[in-house]
């Protein structure tokens, strides 16, 4: 796959009648605006020939890749661990990125509806995490089920019942509020992936990267669906954003945006899908794979797999 005091003399306008004066003084406030429209007009036309007023500046694939390093799937090295961080940790890394995006979001330019976007929808994930959210009503509310049922009393068992019930939409509806901001960011991603398809470099002739998918199966060790990506390009590959694509049994499919800030020669990164809910970043039974390298030196042909 490939922007002074003086003599106290009468001056012409003193001795002039006041109809006079008066007409100059149009003439000279007409002149006045006159001028000021034409150099503001000028001064406007200038502005948009170069793109400074309405239309948003083009962005170049370094400005994409900045933007992609806040909002991509990382692609990560072959053996890296995976992360483990503290809610503090990961509330403190949530804000961070926030803070890029936000700066990202208030330049003119064609990337700022996306970073927006990606702002907004990490703003949601704040006011989500920062519910208070206890599984302990969930739980008396089963105990008391399991306790009217041996009793054998009805009433017991109907009310711990309908506890259990209103407990779990009330998971159901924290899922479901999850699930839509994680699909507002993955289409910050896309958007992402359309912009940097513009700003890709030339297609290369040779290879670019080998590819092998592992995915998780119940008889398997691997615990989310995974692409192996083998840099053989020859060269070392910066600022490298993959888009890939794939398609279940069903016809079910799930498109995603990878990046890596560097892609050393024979060096295999991983694109992880999140095979989870919430959050889950693949399909069923997967029988196709698209992909596209895009970095700052080349870009590869489209690949399209079939298993």
């Amino acid at each position: 796959m490939q922007a002074v005091t003086g003599s106290p003399e009468r001056s012409p306008e003193e001795t002039s009648s006041p109809s006079m004066r008066n007409a100059r003084n149009k003439w000279f406030v007409g002149g006045l605006f006159a001028g000021i429209a034409l150099a503001t007009s000028a001064g406007v036309a200038v502005l948009l020939v170069s793109g400074r007023i309405g239309e948003p500046r083009r962005a170049d694939h370094a400005a994409v890749a900045t933007l992609a390093n806040i909002i991509a799937r990382p692609l990560v090295p072959q053996g890296t661990p995976d992360p483990r961080m503290s809610d503090p940790e990961a509330l403190a890394a949530l804000s961070s990125r926030l803070d890029e995006a936000d700066a990202a979001a208030k330049k003119n330019t064609e990337l700022s509806p996306v970073a927006r976007e990606f702002s907004d929808a990490l703003r949601a994930m704040q006011a989500l995490l920062a519910e208070e959210h206890s599984a302990q009503p969930l739980v008396r509310a089963g105990l008391e089920t399991w306790r009217g049922s041996i009793d054998k009393d009805d009433g017991a068992f109907l009310r711990g019942l309908l506890g259990v019930g209103t407990e779990l939409s009330k998971f159901g509806e924290l899922s479901d509020r999850a699930k839509a901001i994680h699909a507002r960011i993955v289409a910050c991603r896309l958007r992402l992936a359309e912009i940097a398809a513009r700003t890709a470099p030339p297609e290369a002739t040779g290879d670019t990267a080998t590819i092998q998918f592992q995915e998780s199966r119940a008889f398997n060790s691997v615990a989310n669906d995974t692409v192996l990506l083998k840099n053989v390009s020859g060269a070392r590959l910066s600022q490298a954003m993959v888009v890939l694509e794939l398609t279940g049994a069903t016809g079910e499919t799930f498109s995603n945006c990878f990046f890596a800030d560097t892609w050393e020669p024979d060096q295999t990164l991983l694109a992880v899908c999140r095979s989870d809910n919430p959050g889950r970043e693949t399909v069923h039974d997967v029988k196709r794979l698209r992909l596209r390298v895009i970095a700052a030196e080349r870009s590869s042909r489209t690949v399209d797999l079939a298993f």
